[in-house]
């Protein structure tokens, strides 16, 4: 490939800078002007051959480094997503077993991430559930035995107002 640039900024009557690079060797031609006109050209040859294996081995080392990295990339992506999907997974089996009234269950996720303050939360409301099902159990359980014994109470209040009412009707028949 050339590249011309006009040295005074593209006047058309002036000889032009060339640049040619092919097979390994750059070459630029420049004229040689003084106050006669044109005197000549300057022709200069550059061996290019090692720049190119170097821009080659760049190029090479550069596509390595890519796709190590993306290599990397991807099972990074992939441990993430596994310890993420893991953690959800936990969390959606514990609320499962909630739902079916195992309150003893409890989130193992602990750390400070997002989905350690949830499980910690859901540690947390599991807990509270737990505790007021057993506040209700001993209530229920408390306000049964209540019952059985306001219940005697009755019974025995009952039985001396029969005793009462058989004692006052025998009373009354024997006047």
């Amino acid at each position: 490939t050339a590249r011309v640039r006009q040295p005074d900024g593209g006047a058309r009557n002036r000889l032009a800078l060339a640049i040619h690079h092919r097979a390994g060797v750059l070459e630029v031609v420049t004229p040689i002007t003084g106050f006669a006109g044109y005197a000549g050209a300057l022709v200069l040859h550059l061996d290019t051959t090692s720049a190119d294996q170097e821009v080659a081995k760049n190029r090479q080392l550069t596509w390595l480094v890519s796709l190590l990295v993306a290599l990397i990339s991807v099972l990074a992506g992939s441990i993430i997503s596994r310890r993420i999907t893991a953690s959800v997974a936990e969390l959606s089996q514990a609320a499962d077993h909630m739902a079916k009234g195992r309150l003893d269950v409890r989130i193992g996720h602990t750390g400070g991430d997002e989905l350690g303050r949830l499980a910690g939360a859901f540690n947390a409301m599991a807990a509270s559930v737990q505790q007021s099902r057993s506040e209700v159990e001993a209530y229920s359980r408390n306000l049964e035995q209540r019952v059985e014994q306001r219940t005697a109470e009755l019974q025995t209040a009952k039985d001396e107002a029969d005793r009462a009412n058989r004692a006052k009707s025998q009373f009354l028949a024997n006047m």
